[in-house]
């Protein structure tokens, strides 16, 4: 579920980073 939305983000480099620890932060700080 998490790792979904990381694959998601793969544009942002340092925000996918980030939506690893914080998983409901990708959804705020992920802008894809």
């Amino acid at each position: 579920m998490n790792r979904v939305s990381i694959i998601a983000c793969r544009s942002q480099s340092q925000i996918w980073i980030v939506s690893m620890f914080v998983p409901y932060s990708h959804s705020v700080n992920c802008e894809c």
